[in-house]
């Protein structure tokens, strides 16, 4: 089983990617739902690319969402579309992959990171991100892969620190814990980030102004 802050973990390094469909589910570009089938490769696991067999294939108690009180850390959530020109015969009735308890087309998918306040990240043009607000997502259900024992724990930041540098007026935010990943912000030298995450020597894993990334440890002064 997939540790639930440990892929909440993943998908927040995603954030910032650019957008590609079908894509190459690595930073190079990627969709929604291959950063699904990204995440589970970190695992050693894998899931079908595409949102609509995930709903119905490693999906379990799919329920329509009217309120955030009704998610929770680590589900999968989706929009859908009444339209189903575009649906594959095979979600259709007589098909494969029919559910009648689930007819409709859904297009597109992300993951919930947090409930409070509501992080949805999701790879939509131009690059993934997190949704702050329902909006459009219509349903959530949780993937079967996925252990939740620990979600009520999941983001809890450790401590904060601030941006400090010899030279320079910012600090890059990056994607992953690589100076050749991809640059999220530029944080300006004074800035106070949450520290998510002391993942090495090198590199720490922080948040700032709702964006997720990594910083390089000597440009922290904890606080």
């Amino acid at each position: 089983m997939i540790p639930v802050c440990a892929l909440v973990d993943v998908f927040r390094g995603i954030i910032g990617w650019p957008y590609a469909s079908p894509g190459s589910n690595n930073d190079k570009g990627i969709d929604c739902s291959g950063a699904f089938v990204y995440a589970y490769q970190q695992f050693g696991k894998k899931i079908y690319h595409g949102s609509n067999r995930i709903i119905r294939e490693y999906c379990y108690d799919v329920k329509t969402i009217t309120s955030v009180n009704q998610l929770q850390v680590g589900m999968a959530i989706f929009k859908s579309r009444t339209d189903l020109s575009r649906l594959k015969a095979e979600y259709k009735p007589g098909g494969q992959y029919y559910r009648a308890d689930l007819p409709y087309d859904y297009y597109h998918m992300g993951l919930v990171a947090s409930v409070r306040p509501l992080e949805i990240i999701n790879a939509t043009p131009p690059k993934a991100r997190i949704d702050s607000d329902l909006s459009k997502w219509c349903c959530a259900g949780y993937l079967d892969a996925v252990d939740y024992a620990q979600a009520e724990s999941c983001g809890e930041p450790e401590s904060t620190a601030v941006v400090v540098a010899s030279s320079g007026s910012t600090v890059n935010l990056r994607s992953s814990p690589s100076k050749s990943a991809v640059v999220l912000f530029r944080v300006p030298v004074g800035e106070t980030v949450r520290v998510l995450e002391k993942t090495n020597d090198q590199w720490w894993k922080v948040e700032y102004q709702k964006i997720f990334g990594y910083m390089m440890s000597k440009f922290l002064r904890e606080t």
